[in-house]
């Protein structure tokens, strides 16, 4: 299986971030991007889509796609967690 790295999806995920907002009328941007890059590499993987383009068309057409990735995402975790490990990698 291949696994998309996070950080190749970057151009696309504000617009990824837009149509989740979107479809799901969820405010997802406040939470850190790289936790949400992630998320949208599983999704990638899991869907067999292999472009972050691929993958907004893919959810315009599929709304429900838009559940399954907010549900993939660690957004439970508290943001100072979220800016504890993106200064790490800094």
């Amino acid at each position: 299986m291949l696994k998309i790295n996070p950080i190749s999806i970057k151009h696309g995920l504000p617009d990824i971030i837009n149509a989740v907002n979107r479809i799901l009328d969820v405010d997802v941007s406040i939470y850190d991007e790289l936790f949400f890059a992630e998320a949208i590499s599983r999704r990638l993987t899991e869907t067999s889509i292999k472009t972050a383009s691929a993958y907004l068309e893919y959810l315009s057409k599929n709304p429900a796609e838009a559940k399954l990735l907010a549900d993939s995402c660690p957004f439970s975790r508290p943001l100072s967690l979220c800016f504890y490990y993106q200064d790490l990698c800094h």
